[in-house]
């Protein structure tokens, strides 16, 4: 409004040069429209008008009429997903009316901002386009209500749940990522677009006649619906493709043209699939809040300590300030006299910090006393030591105290005093010693043992109750006592654990609470058992609850620990992408009712097959005909069906089925026809793209994005003051810290073995077997079926040929390294090789009747080209690539123990509920949920969203079933839809939408790190290059060289790590310390090379406390630099500028110049120039007044800012001793 009104009157400049004319024509009516704008368009022709329009105003920018415009549109998007097919008429009018509100709100709403804001301020916002666009297609849609075959206009209401963005930040986020990405990707679409216009003419061009011509070899004699007859068809087979669906069109391809057709096409087509699916999510993964750099780092490995802290327990004996320190008791300390109170922090009050990542790794078992001299005294003079406990706030209930915490809360004690207890009464000492003891014992590993132990036990009883049960009643007997015996083991330890901890630190854990709702589940089914009540069908469906049993499980085994804890961290952020997906895909939802309700039915025959359109044209000729009028299980009828159907299209399984039936559809109650509503076809490609490929690779996002946080915050207080070069320079330091020089092995003195160790040590050697491995593997791809006897002979003698080969190397190995050839890992895996090999070859028969063929033991052998894969220039990538998935395996393997859990518990929910279903579609005799092994498998399966579709449709049947009979104790084969969808959906997003995509946020990130390494720091192979190079010149693995050797070490480096000769300024300017008898230890060669290549990459790392923190300095006896390769310099420097002193002095002093002197001292070493006796060696003349004048060059060691400080000291009584900074 205040725009309105200081925006009356619009001044145009127009750029005038000399040379110009003036204003073109374009900018004259530039202006004039700008002009008109500011007459017709800002709205304050009098002083009336501008009251009406603040008061107008005043209304519609109020708050709570802001709030009820957004109840309006929720409450609108609940009016639209009520819609549904086969509404009664007060339904269908209540809609209605609702439509109609709604639609007169929203333009009422529109027409007041018009009025308040002016048309001319009101249209710069784009919300307030948006809103005026539905409000005129709404009122559009009204006018032509009556109008047939204008019913899509009612999908643009749909917009309104778009309004929710302005009220809704991540909705609003979500929108704006998928604008910029949508930006971003523009160029990648414009490609794909081409790439899919390209291969559908190609395809039309290749295989369109031979569609037609050969139509009679398909099965029923019909053309496929899908082919490459037209261009609509060619550009859906080829969306199908890119979707992950292309074996059926690759065998109708070859089925009606050449056979390498289908392969050519194909392999081309997988390339626009690796373009679209690669290209969103890595935009998606960019977009979602920030650039996500190293979002796991190693794997996310979030080291977590279970450190127990080993101190004496603290005793006072001082009863006028306070009793003895009762461990465990009721309260930590109750003080007698009120003059103390506050002079002591209570162990309740001891100080937490929070330490980083890296902290962690010292010893945090300890309690940190002060020094002497540091207590604080109390009144009487008495020392009371202040106790400071380390505790990580991410160890939740790892215990890191000797003692229990307080049994209830603060208040509790204030409310009722007399639960503090006196400690000096028996009995409660009693209890403080008691609670002691079982908090020790809970803290026993063995204790903590048996009760894993006991969970395992309880988890193996619940999967041996199968549908075999009831026919071995001795198991089922055993089964139940167990049961009864597991419920009240964990009842007691959970007794235990209330006695230890307190019911303040129990109540308090989430871990605990977990153990609290499963032991109560299971205690709720003992009893209801023990009085007669488990045939209520509520207890029976909480017996199933005890599938949850195995969760206890996680909170005691810390790789599964650390994963949920991460992914625990996640739900808000997974919650809101769930939300913000389910109301995107509400909107398809939606307007997929509008377009297809009721309109999935179909008239069968007797022999469930269609019938056709011309013969049975409705519902009523089908019944006429005593046919059935069959839905589609699968169907848009109302939104809750319309939303599986959706899932099941963002999934790519049993799609196919629901777009079919959509483009045959034709009115409600009409016999469809088959591709009469082809275009239909647009309604998936949309959802595809925006639902599947856009939101479903958000889960993707969010998870590493959540990862990248919690690495930022477990990263601790040192990176959080590093510069990016820093923290390169710092990982760069943690990975030189795991590497160690290893002693080389001796070569050996006998002749004839050394030549065979010179042999086996060259590299060349390597490559030439690695080559013979190539070679060994392409011959045992050329094996096949039905091949010649011929053939095969040659196979075996070739196999035969490289076994002798493999053999030879394991022997000359053996020859030349001795005992040391078993003591490298890739040897001994050379060995077994080799044995297997041998033993495949001799026992071919027995290996492949009882074990596995003979020809896997030799692929094994392929792995050995790993080892040689650094020797290769060009294998970078390779090495990258292996070095991420290594990286990422413990990660991995922590969430496969997740999937595994999963997998677990859904098994057992899935014995027990559908072990009876009978056989159907997905459901058969060998994916079923019958046994344990058989629901692992199924689940397994459905994993990786496979076959989801057909098992879903075999336990939500409810048709064609025998119900059950509980007096005949049948318990019947029918599924249950409720039941099934919630268990299927639930199952699929937790372990299809987050688990498996932790698989990909781990190794995505893995691979970014291992890449940013390669490109921009040094990776492991760097390091472990330089140790093998170091090897030559430290056979004996001391960690020292000479300095004299430091040149030539350098030199032979691979880089980049690498600096040539000459290298001697190089070395000085490094200034890397050397040791007590002129030796260099391997770590600081190591770090100033580190340094050194961040130098020459441009970014020089800055000296900081930080750094100084981290940097590698060794404590092992031995280490004591003396000096350094500047400093060593700076003293030869020293010596010979003293010496030219010197000779000066005696020139100007005895005016000689002895020649024999003068040569001596320029064929000296600069080592024997700083020497106390290098000077005394001069002639027979001179040789009275040298022994006067020696000097002596010290160093202590200390530089100051100008260089280094040399202390010269000399008996001439015409040289005074001297100190400067040279």
């Amino acid at each position: 409004m205040d725009d309105a009104k200081t925006h009356r009157v619009a001044t145009y400049y127009f750029p005038v040069d000399e040379d110009d004319e003036g204003p073109s024509s374009r900018d004259r009516a530039l202006a004039l429209c700008m002009k008109c704008i500011d007459v017709f368009c800002v709205w304050d022709c009098c002083w009336a008008w501008l009251k009406f329009q603040e008061f107008v105003a005043l209304l519609v920018f109020d708050p709570f009429v802001e709030l009820f415009i957004t109840l309006c549109i929720v409450v609108n998007t609940l009016f639209m997903a009520l819609d549904h097919h086969d509404m009664d008429k007060d339904m269908d009018r209540a809609l209605k009316s609702g439509n109609y509100f709604f639609t007169a709100t929203f333009a009422i709403e529109a027409t007041l901002k018009l009025i308040a804001m002016s048309p001319k301020f009101y249209f710069q916002e784009g919300w307030n386009i948006f809103d005026f666009i539905i409000v005129a297609l709404s009122l559009l849609e009204l006018g032509l209500e009556n109008v047939q075959g204008l019913s899509v206009l009612r999908s643009f209401r749909l917009l309104r749940v778009f309004k929710l963005a302005k009220s809704w930040p991540t909705l609003n986020l979500l929108i704006s990522i998928m604008g910029r990405t949508v930006g971003a990707l523009g160029n990648l679409t414009f490609v794909l677009c081409i790439i899919i216009f390209i291969f559908a003419v190609m395809g039309m061009q290749l295989f369109g006649k031979n569609y037609t011509d050969n139509v009679d070899r398909f099965m029923d004699k019909e053309l496929p619906r899908w082919n490459f007859t037209d261009f609509m068809h060619s550009f859906m087979i080829v969306f199908r493709v890119l979707c992950g669906e292309w074996i059926q069109s690759m065998w109708d391809c070859m089925l009606v043209g050449d056979y390498s057709y289908g392969h050519d096409r194909d392999a081309e087509l997988d390339l626009g699939d690796e373009i679209l699916a690669d290209g969103i999510v890595f935009k998606d993964k960019k977009n979602s809040k920030g650039q996500l750099e190293v979002a796991i780092g190693d794997g996310m490995e979030f080291t977590i300590h279970d450190n127990r802290i080993e101190s004496d327990y603290l005793t006072h004996h001082d009863d006028d300030t306070y009793s003895n320190i009762s461990y465990g008791s009721h309260r930590k300390r109750i003080y007698k006299d009120e003059s103390h109170k506050g002079s002591v922090d209570t162990f309740d009050d001891v100080e937490k910090r929070n330490l980083s990542g890296e902290e962690l790794d010292g010893d945090l078992g300890s309690l940190t006393f002060p020094e002497d001299g540091e207590e604080e005294e109390d009144e009487e003079g008495e020392s009371i030591p202040e106790v400071d406990v380390i505790i990580d706030a991410n160890m939740e209930d790892v215990m890191l105290q000797d003692y229990p915490s307080d049994c209830c809360p603060d208040h509790c004690y204030k409310r009722f005093p007399f639960l503090a207890g006196d400690d000096d009464a028996p009995f409660w000492q009693g209890w403080s010693n008691l609670r002691l003891k079982t908090f020790q014992l809970i803290e026993n590993k063995y204790f903590e043992t048996a009760v894993i132990t006991m969970i395992l036990l309880s988890s193996l009883a619940l999967a041996l109750e199968d549908v075999h049960l009831q026919q071995r009643p001795v198991l089922q007997d055993i089964l139940y006592y167990m049961d009864r015996i597991f419920t009240v083991i964990f009842f007691i330890e959970m007794l235990i654990k209330w006695l230890a901890l307190g019911f303040k630190e129990y109540f308090t854990n989430a871990w605990c609470w977990l153990d609290f709702v499963i032991v109560m589940v299971s205690l709720i089914n003992f009893v209801a058992s023990l009085c007669g009540a488990g045939g209520i069908q509520a207890f029976k469906t909480m017996r199933t609850l005890r599938a949850l049993r195995p969760l206890r499980a996680m909170s005691r085994m810390q790789g599964m620990r650390v994963v949920v804890n991460a992914l625990v961290q996640a739900i808000p952020s997974i919650f809101n992408v769930l939300l913000v997906c389910l109301i995107f895909w509400l909107i398809f939802a939606i307007m997929g009712v509008q377009l297809f309700a009721g309109k999935y039915f179909k008239c069968l025959d007797h022999n469930k097959e269609v019938v056709n359109h011309e013969i049975i044209a409705d519902s009523v000729a089908c019944a006429a005909e005593n046919y059935t009028w069959e839905n589609s299980r699968m169907n848009f009828d109302h939104v809750g069906k319309a939303y599986l159907c959706l899932f099941q299209v963002a999934t790519f399984k049993g799609w196919i089925e629901i777009m079919n039936d959509a483009i045959d559809s034709r009115e409600v109650g009409a016999q469809p026809i088959r591709e009469t509503n082809i275009y239909m076809y647009l309604y998936f490609v949309f959802f595809i793209i925006f639902g599947s490929f856009f939101t479903l690779n958000l889960f993707i996002g969010v998870i590493i994005d959540n990862f990248n946080e919690q690495k930022k915050k477990a990263g601790g207080s040192l990176e959080m003051f590093m510069t990016e070069d820093q923290k390169k320079y710092y990982n760069a330091m943690k990975k030189m810290g795991s590497k160690k020089p290893l002693k080389a092995i001796p070569r050996p003195k006998w002749k004839p073995q050394a030549i065979v160790f010179e042999i086996c040590m060259n590299t060349k050697f390597d490559m030439v077997i690695m080559l013979f491995i190539g070679l060994n593997m392409l011959t045992m791809t050329l094996d096949h079926y039905k091949q010649t006897e011929t053939f095969s002979k040659v196979l075996d003698t070739l196999n035969l040929i490289f076994i002798v080969i493999f053999s030879s190397e394991c022997l000359m190995k053996i020859f030349a390294l001795r005992y040391h050839y078993f003591v490298e890992p890739w040897n001994l895996f050379d060995f077994i090789v080799v044995i297997l090999s041998i033993l495949g070859l001799v026992l071919s028969d027995i290996i492949e009747k009882y074990f596995v063929s003979p020809t896997l033991l030799r692929v094994v052998r392929v792995a050995k080209v790993g080892r040689v894969l650094r020797l290769v220039k060009g294998a970078k990538g390779i090495r990258t690539l292996l070095f991420a998935l290594a990286m990422s395996l413990p990660a991995l393997f922590n969430i496969c123990l997740l999937l595994f859990l999963v997998m677990f518990i859904f098994a057992i929910f899935g014995m027990s509920f559908f072990m009876h279903v009978k056989p159907n579609s997905g459901i058969d005799d060998v994916y079923n949920f019958q046994t344990f092994g058989k629901s692992m498998i199924l689940l397994f399966q459905m994993s990786t969203s496979a076959g989801w579709d057909g098992v879903l449709n075999g336990i939500i049947n409810e048709e064609d079933c025998d119900v059950p009979d509980n007096e005949m104790g049948f318990p019947g084969n029918c599924g249950n839809s409720t039941i099934g969808i919630t268990f299927l959906l639930s199952y699929l997003v937790i372990s299809f939408l987050i688990v498996i995509n932790m698989y990909i946020a781990v190794i995505l990130e893995n691979y970014s790190q291992a890449t940013e390494d390669v490109q921009e720091g040094l990776t492991d192979d760097d390091y472990d290059m330089y140790y093998e190079i170091w090897q030559n010149f430290d056979p004996d693995g001391t960690r020292y060289i000479r300095y004299d050797q430091l040149s030539d070490f350098l030199d032979v480096l691979e880089p980049p790590l690498q600096i040539h000769k000459p290298n001697k300024y190089k070395i000085v300017s490094m200034d890397i310390p050397i040791c007590k008898g002129d030796m260099m230890f391997c770590v600081d060669i190591l770090d100033a090379l580190t340094k050194d290549f961040f130098a020459r990459k441009g970014n020089p790392i800055e000296e900081t406390a930080e750094l100084g923190e981290v940097q590698a300095r060794p404590d092992e006896a031995g280490y004591e630099p003396v000096s350094s390769t500047l400093w060593r310099q700076r003293e030869e420097y020293c010596a010979r500028l003293i010496q030219n002193a010197w000779r000066k002095h005696k020139q100007q002093r005895f005016g000689t110049d002895n020649e024999e002197d003068k040569s001596e001292n320029e064929g000296k070493d600069p080592e024997e120039d700083k020497d106390v006796d290098s000077n005394s060696e001069q002639g027979p003349s001179d040789s009275a007044n040298a022994r006067q004048t020696e000097i002596l060059v010290e160093s202590d060691g200390f530089v100051t800012k100008n260089g280094h400080k040399v202390v010269i000291h000399s008996r001439s009584p015409s040289v005074s001793s001297k100190q400067a900074d040279v």
